[in-house]
């Protein structure tokens, strides 16, 4: 009889052991690394937020002046996706003209910037620079996505300069012409700008010689050859040296 109930008692600790054993237990699904939120890793979506107090904002893509020094920050990249706790990386998949941006990290973020400076005029057709970006997340079953970043080069007035007859920029140029009295002479001066956009427009002041004629034919002017730019010419004093007449020429560019 003894151990008929020891038996019995036996029995009932070890259904009801199994039944809390049971009972206490939940389905459990373990998050990968870097997503505690869902299992399902989902391709995330890319997203630039400009930097205004260097590109002007027009029609969802940035206005960039040419000329802009490298590590001019464009914008921060971010990305999202139905995780929000992923953590993302960026990188550059193509540039439509050039190698001018690039992406820096400085632990915590990802920012778009110039790498090279950019001449509006070296810009063949169209002046937009499209960027395509790849996004990855950090599953285990890492996704990815591009989105492009769209940046127009705009143009700047950039001053005009002096140049020699090989076309390489002069500074503090100071020209002379030195001629005989009587003898007829010409003589010629250089200069040239970075725009394409401007009219040759040379105006001559009251301060030259009556017998001095500047014949001006197109982008030609004696004794002055100009490109297309606005110039203004001063002559100044006219010195006599026995039987020679020297003429300072100065001229100033507009």
């Amino acid at each position: 009889m003894f151990k008929f109930e020891a038996m019995n008692n036996y029995l009932k600790i070890y259904i009801l052991l199994t039944l809390l054993i049971s009972t206490g237990c939940e389905d459990v699904e373990v998050a990968a690394p870097g997503n505690n939120q869902s299992n399902e890793s989902v391709a995330p979506l890319g997203a630039i937020i400009w930097d205004e107090n260097n590109v002007i904002l027009d029609d969802e893509k940035a206005k960039l002046p040419e000329n802009s020094a490298p590590g001019i920050t464009i914008g921060r990249l971010n990305a999202t996706d139905a995780n929000p706790d992923d953590e993302f990386l960026f990188e550059i998949k193509s540039q439509s003209t050039g190698s001018y941006f690039t992406i820096v990290n400085d632990g915590s973020n990802y920012d778009l910037e110039t790498s090279a400076s950019i001449d509006y005029e070296s810009l063949a057709g169209s002046k937009d620079i499209t960027i395509t970006i790849t996004v990855t997340d950090d599953n285990p079953d890492q996704k990815t996505s591009d989105f492009d970043v769209v940046i127009e080069i705009t143009n700047v007035n950039e001053s005009p300069f002096w140049t020699n007859a090989n076309g390489v920029e002069q500074s503090n140029y100071q020209p002379s012409i030195v001629a005989d009295i009587e003898i007829p002479f010409t003589g010629t001066l250089h200069w040239d700008d970075e725009d394409n956009d401007q009219t040759p427009e040379l105006t001559i002041s009251t301060e030259k010689p009556d017998w001095l004629t500047i014949d001006i034919n197109g982008k030609r002017a004696l004794p002055c050859q100009v490109h297309p730019i606005g110039g203004t010419m001063m002559w100044g004093q006219v010195h006599f040296f026995s039987r020679s007449l020297m003429v300072n020429l100065m001229c100033l560019l507009i």
